[in-house]
């Protein structure tokens, strides 16, 4: 490699993921990537990038000021929900409180400002993932609609849903009795809820998210590493109107997943240029899987030998597909819900964000290995 490009990463300067993504440009031969927070950008010192840097948007992780930038960011920009809007007088007093649910929504509306930001200054900057692509990604509706419109199998969705009575209005017209109830712009599980409407007033909701009161009595959510089983129906109306209120929430229909030694999984595949390649079963000891909620990673060999080479084939087609709708990013992390039958497969997520698995290796190289290689390569080819 006779001239090597040039990496900026915009993210969580301290955290885990850009320390690992440079330990891998080292062992591919490629000179450390210069860093800058998200809270710097903002102040407007990411400077000119010239046509040697490749771009790498990382995740702002447990950055909070960041968080707290973005909210404010966010107040004054238009959106077609009505959600709650924190005024940046307000936001500059916000505290830090570990897996406080502060204003989701009007977080997502500042950090896509940014990204718009980003795009419109540096149009001819090569990027890993493109910031328009990344906005979508974050926004669970806009994800699922382009999913539906490229024919990738996903869960049905009911329909704009607002309040719990919306919810249980939209379930009784669509004929189901179990959906998922995801705020539209959350990651990492936060605020999900797998809420089941039984027989006569029968109803249970299971999430990592605790309802707690404030001060003045108002309702709040945190999210947990502890799942909470809800069961009294003003509770569970009380934690829907929440993410209704602070973030917006998309509802699929809850589709059975496959089991693995007594425990639901589900796949998590890293889709790099084009590729489904690092792979992780995901087992979880509730409906939701997310490794950080305590939940292992399954037995691939185990799986592979249950599943048909034809079947695994078409999973792994159908994660590329979805990655084909956002053809001006290198990689994500496409979740896929496997069926009881072992051959049937929906994309639940497409994560901008979700290449974050270590010890994992495919061909020998981790997921930021692979995406530096694959970054350099395209950079070559252009240059």
């Amino acid at each position: 490699m006779t001239a090597s490009p040039s990496f900026v990463v915009i993210g969580d300067v301290a955290g885990r993921r850009v320390a690992m993504f440079q330990r891998a440009l080292e062992r591919v031969g490629v000179p450390q990537a210069r860093v800058i927070s998200y809270p710097d950008v903002m102040d407007g010192h990411l400077g000119e990038l010239g046509s040697e840097t490749i771009l790498r948007l990382e995740s702002p992780g447990g950055d909070f000021e960041a968080e707290r930038r973005f909210i404010a960011r966010g107040y004054d920009e238009e959106d077609d929900l009505d959600t709650a809007r924190f005024p940046p007088e307000r936001v500059r007093w916000l505290e830090q409180e570990p897996g406080r649910i502060h204003a989701p929504r009007q977080w997502y509306l500042g950090y896509r400002a940014l990204l718009r930001e980003l795009e419109a200054s540096y149009p001819d900057v090569e990027v890993m993932n493109h910031p328009a692509d990344v906005a979508v990604m974050f926004d669970k509706r806009q994800t699922h609609a382009r999913c539906v419109a490229a024919g990738v199998p996903v869960p049905p969705d009911v329909g704009p849903v607002a309040s719990y009575d919306e919810l249980r209005a939209r379930m009784r017209d669509a004929g189901v009795r179990q959906v998922f109830i995801k705020m539209i712009n959350g990651s990492s599980a936060s605020g999900v809820i797998a809420y089941r409407a039984g027989r006569g007033d029968r109803e249970v909701a299971v999430t990592s998210a605790a309802l707690v009161r404030g001060e003045g009595g108002e309702p709040q959510l945190f999210n947990s590493l502890r799942i909470r089983r809800y069961t009294r129906r003003d509770t569970i109306a009380e934690v829907v109107n929440t993410l209704c209120r602070l973030g917006g929430v998309h509802v699929e229909v809850w589709i059975p997943k496959a089991s693995q030694g007594g425990r639901p999984f589900d796949l998590r595949v890293v889709v790099i240029g084009g590729h489904a390649r690092h792979v992780v079963v995901r087992q979880g000891t509730s409906p939701m899987t997310n490794l950080h909620l305590g939940n292992a990673r399954g037995d691939m060999e185990e799986l592979r030998g249950r599943v048909s080479p034809e079947a695994w084939g078409e999973m792994m087609r159908t994660c590329e597909q979805a990655m084909g709708v956002f053809p001006r990013s290198l990689y994500a992390g496409v979740d896929l819900l496997v069926q009881r039958n072992l051959e049937a497969s929906a994309v639940l997520e497409v994560n901008a964000y979700g290449d974050l698995l270590p010890r994992v290796l495919f061909e020998g190289m981790d997921t930021y290995e692979a995406e530096i290689r694959a970054a350099v390569a395209s950079w070559e080819e252009t240059s």
